[in-house]
This record gives C-alpha cells, structure tokens and sequence, in this order.
C-alpha cells in the first residue's frame, strides 16, 4: 500500500490522512505517493466510475486532479488544513478503463494563496487531461485534525 521509510512525519500523516478519507472508501485501490515535491494519485479506472456513454465520469478526472495539486500544496503547510479555493480543469481525451495518474507540483504562492498545477495521463503516458488551482489555510489545525494525528508517527 505505501511505505513510511523515507518520509517525513509531515508527508506520513498526509499520506494516512488521505488512505483513511471517508470519500476515498469508494475509490477502490486509490493510491497516493510523494516524490520531490511532487504528489502522484494513481487510480486503476473501474467501470463503476464509467457515465452513461461509457467513458470516464468528469467528477473523476477533477478528484483525481484537485487531489494532486492539493497534496502537493500540502507539503509546503505543515500548521493547517488547506481548502481548495478555486480549480479549473481541461480535458484532453476520454478515458474507458486502465491505471490514470495525477501528478501535482506547486508553481507558485500568492500572499497566503498556494497555486498548484496537475497533469492526469493514461497508462501509456497520454494527456488525458490538466488542472490547476488555489489552495488557502483554512482555520482548522492540522495537529486538530484527528486523521493528521493518527498518520503522525509515535515517539
């Protein structure tokens, strides 16, 4: 699933963070991992995730999307929980099935404001689609965000 050798306790209680997501329980093998200042969200396309014309539903490739650009914001803010304040997306192709990949660096901070960018690619390394957004501090403390502590490793 992932592995905490490397990590800092900052990316471990993200990574737990984001495998014990409530919303993630309905994303079946959805996987999160940092590289650099990157983070990658890979998910293999189940047909539940399919709309009615057989391609992949749009609320995915935005998940997938916001998801990557968000972690990657998050390495940089280790005190609060970031909100996502505004994404857009494009889409390139559609997408009926394989492994898609979401990758996120952060390209710049305004005042407060984190803006990070995603590209999402198919299993062979096609452009399926691009994002980006703007990510802010939130009030909550992550150190009060009970899913961040419980990824935090024991002393």
């Amino acid at each position: 699933m992932y592995s905490f050798t490397t990590m800092t306790p900052h990316q471990q209680a993200l990574l737990h963070m984001f495998h014990q997501a409530p919303v993630n329980k309905f994303f079946q093998h959805i996987t999160l991992r940092f590289e650099l200042d990157q983070a990658a969200v890979e998910l293999p396309i189940l047909p539940e995730y399919m709309h009615a014309g057989g391609s992949l539903h749009g609320a995915l490739y935005m998940k997938l999307l916001d998801d990557a650009a968000y972690f990657s914001a998050a390495l940089l803010e280790s005190s609060r929980f970031l909100l996502t304040a505004g994404f857009a997306l494009d889409f390139y192709r559609p997408v009926h099935g394989g492994v898609l990949t979401a990758t996120g660096k952060v390209k710049g901070q305004e005042g407060k404001s984190i803006l990070a960018a995603s590209t999402l690619t198919d299993e062979d390394g096609n452009l399926v689609a691009r994002g980006h957004g703007r990510f802010v501090p939130g009030n909550g403390l992550l150190l009060e965000t009970p899913l961040y502590i419980s990824g935090l490793p024991s002393n």
